[in-house]
């Protein structure tokens, strides 16, 4: 994350597509968990 922490999830998978930018370097993603947890 930006400020630095570090989220988990368990049992997670890509909820819909992956899509990317080449120009700008940048993928849009969303993952769906069982469980999550900050580290």
């Amino acid at each position: 994350l930006a400020n630095g922490q570090v989220y988990v999830l368990s049992s997670a998978w890509l909820h819909g597509e992956a899509n990317h930018n080449a120009e700008e370097g940048t993928v849009d993603l969303e993952f769906h968990g069982e469980e999550g947890d900050y580290q």
